[in-house]
Parts: C-alpha cells; sequence; structure tokens
C-alpha cells in the first residue's frame, strides 16, 4: 500500500492522534482555547480574527514615509572619464543646475529595472496613485534655462533669391511644399500659415525647443562653438541645423531620409546665405564611419525600430556630447511601447510603420546602454511653456560621451 493509501485507510483518527502527540512534545495543552469557569461547554468561544501588520517598506500604505531621496546624479556608469568629468564640471559652472530628485513611486530608484517594474504594478492598484499620473518625474539633474522666445535673427537677411519677384518666391515656397516647419521669407512671405491657430502654437513650440536644443548648446560651448563640428540627424527641413550654424558652429551636416525635406533644407540654405551648413539624403543607418564633436537627435528616437543600437551608433559618431529629444511615456516604469499602422508617407514620420516610443526611465536606460556617462536633463522657463515638456512627455537629453 502506498503513502497516499494508507494515509486515507487510517482516517481522520490518525492525524488527530498525530497532532495531539505533537502538542505533548512541544509541551503544549491539547485544548486550542482555555474556557472560562462556568461557562457552557456547549457554547464555543468565538476567536478573534486578527489581520497581521504588513511588513514595514515604501509602498505600504500608512508606513513611515521614506527618507529623502539624494540629489540628483548624472553619471550612468561607472566609467567616468576626465573628458566626462570636465563636461559636468563645465555643465555645473555655465548653468543653474536643479537636482531635486522627483519621482512618482518613491523610494525605489536605486532597485533594478524589473524591481521597479514590480514596484509600479503595485502602484497602480493603490487608489492614491491616480494624483501622481500628471506628475513629470525629474531622475536626473536638470538644466535650468530661462529665456522669452524670439525668431533666429538669421531669419532677417535673405540675401538668396533677391533677383525672384514675391509671386515668384511664393510660387517656389509652394512647389516645396507641404511645409511643417515654421520659417519666415523675403516679402513677408512665411512657409506656414501664420493665421491659423495650430500653427500659431507650431510656431510657439519651435521657438521653445530653439533655445532648449540650440541654445543649450551654443551656452554650453561658448567660445569653443567655432571649431566645432555637429551631425544633426533627422534635421527634416533644417530648422536646427540652420540656427546652429548661424550661431556660429564650424559646420554643421544635416541629413534626412526623405528628399522632399532635404529639398526644402537646401533651399533655406540659399535663401539665407549660411554657407557653414550642409544637406545629404541618407538613412542614419547608412552614415559613414566619421565622428562629429556634437550630434543632435531630435524627434527620431521615437521613430525606430532598434532605439539601443540607434543610441549606440550615436555614441560612437559623438566625440564629446550628443543631444537626445524624444517624445517619451510617463509610466514610472523602463520600458518601450510599441506604436503600428504609423503613416510613412508624412514628412515628419520615420522609415517604419512600426515604432518604439520610450517611457522617461526607459530612454535614461538606453542612454547608459549605448554608453553614454552622464546625462542631464534641459528644463526651459519661460512664459507659456511646451506644454507637452512642462508635463513630461517630451524630454531634451543632453548625454556626456
Amino acid at each position: 500500500m502506498g503513502v497516499r493509501s494508507a494515509a486515507v485507510a487510517t482516517g481522520r483518527s490518525s492525524v488527530r492522534d498525530l497532532w495531539k502527540r505533537a502538542r505533548r512534545r512541544a509541551g503544549r495543552p491539547l485544548r486550542r482555547w482555555a474556557r472560562p469557569a462556568g461557562q457552557n461547554p456547549a457554547a464555543r468561544p468565538t476567536k478573534a480574527r486578527v489581520t497581521p501588520s504588513p511588513a514595514p517598506g515604501p509602498e505600504t500604505a500608512g508606513a513611515a514615509p521614506p527618507p529623502e531621496p539624494a540629489p540628483a546624479e548624472p553619471w550612468l556608469t561607472a566609467d567616468r572619464s576626465d573628458a566626462a568629468r570636465r563636461w559636468v564640471d563645465e555643465i555645473g559652472q555655465r548653468f543653474e543646475v536643479d537636482r531635486t530628485v522627483v519621482a512618482k513611486v518613491p523610494g525605489h530608484l536605486t532597485r533594478s529595472s524589473q524591481e521597479q517594474f514590480k514596484a509600479w504594478t503595485r502602484w497602480r492598484r493603490d487608489p492614491e496613485s491616480v494624483k501622481q499620473l500628471m506628475l513629470a518625474e525629474y531622475l536626473l539633474p536638470r538644466i535650468v534655462r530661462r529665456f522669452e522666445r524670439s525668431w533666429p535673427s538669421y531669419m532677417e537677411h535673405t540675401p538668396g533669391h533677391a533677383d525672384r519677384s514675391r509671386e515668384e518666391l511664393l510660387a517656389l515656397v509652394t512647389r516645396l511644399g507641404p511645409w511643417r516647419v515654421p520659417f519666415q521669407l523675403a516679402h513677408g512671405l512665411t512657409t506656414t500659415n501664420f493665421g491659423d491657430f495650430r500653427d500659431g502654437v507650431l510656431r510657439q513650440r519651435y521657438l521653445f525647443r530653439r533655445e532648449v536644443i540650440t541654445g543649450t548648446v551654443a551656452e554650453l560651448l561658448g567660445e569653443r562653438l567655432a571649431d566645432t563640428t555637429v551631425l544633426d540627424v533627422g534635421c527634416n527641413a533644417g530648422f536646427f541645423s540652420l540656427d546652429l550654424a548661424a550661431r556660429g558652429a564650424k559646420h554643421v551636416h544635416g541629413i534626412d531620409l526623405r528628399p522632399e525635406n532635404i529639398a526644402q533644407a537646401q533651399f533655406l540654405k540659399d535663401h539665407y546665405g549660411i554657407d557653414n551648413v550642409s544637406f545629404a539624403v541618407s538613412d542614419a543607418d547608412d552614415l559613414p564611419n566619421d565622428q562629429w564633436d556634437v550630434v543632435l537627435n531630435l524627434g527620431v528616437l521615437y521613430h525606430v525600430t532598434a532605439p539601443l543600437q540607434f543610441l549606440h551608433q550615436t555614441f560612437n559618431l559623438c566625440r564629446g556630447f550628443a543631444v537626445v529629444d524624444t517624445n517619451c511615456h510617463t509610466e514610472p516604469v523602463s520600458a518601450y511601447f510599441v506604436l503600428s499602422d504609423k503613416n510613412v508617407d508624412r514628412p515628419t514620420e520615420g522609415r517604419e510603420p512600426y515604432e518604439l516610443h520610450p517611457t522617461y526611465r526607459g530612454a535614461i536606460e538606453t542612454l547608459g546602454y549605448a554608453g553614454f556617462s552622464a546625462a542631464y536633463d534641459v528644463v526651459g522657463i519661460t512664459e507659456s511653456p511646451h506644454d507637452k515638456y512642462a508635463l513630461g512627455h517630451r524630454r531634451c537629453l543632453v548625454a556626456v560621451k
């Protein structure tokens, strides 16, 4: 007879005998409770139900608040070269840097990505987490820039196409359209309809990004800008390439996979007479193994299907630092979201109908994977700030090699 059959055959009495013998050996009474004197033996006392106290922890309701997080540090890896340290020191000298950590799920920033994911799933079940949904996280030190929006000064000077009448210039601009980026041209013309409300929002957003991106690069480099080469990956119509070249960079090279975007950029280069900038039709995957001092990776990360390899390529292409400006999901977990059915015929879309969109934490960890030593958020303080940056739906990150 097997063990299972023997246990069944012995019946309930054998289990009770075993229980009694175990309690005798332990020196414990056979009864589970003591009947008070005078109590009716038929009246079984009600046992009080005790809920065990949860183990203390930062996610436990009613637990003591976690200690204040340490100031944010820019370092992504343990490899801290002398060049990276010099960049970090210079950023601290040239900018106002806010090191306050802002986290939706407190107390778990030092955990692994897997542990953060588990903490996030618990956090989502907490009704109090709804109050934190609109909070923009800041886990990196923040470069704080205060400015007023303004059009680039180079748009006031249009030596190119001086021989064309207003009607001829308008016909040329129309033929190169549709335009997705606002520019001011000669004869009071513009590339987009500034009388439209949506276009007004687009204009304000580009002027905000101009200061956050190229303004930060120019201020960080200072006098060295004149000796700096820049690669602008996914330059579209060349708004940021032209602006950085006009600010005094040695040379800026912009690439885009769409010929129509490069045709617009080349027209604008000629129209404004800016010689220290060049444009070419190229896929980012087809770039030569050259290096530039600074690489601009603006609005491209969320259009690719291999983001880790893409940022690793960005790391290899730059000598000093890169600027990664990207849409980010706000869930407090390191992850990427798959988006499909993208219209690749739009001039602002990528090559593939599928894309991987990072969370903020996912973008930070991808920079570390790519090899960057340190990273900073860039925050713009101005009247009526850009809503996507203010809510944390878009980020401008400076990544130091």
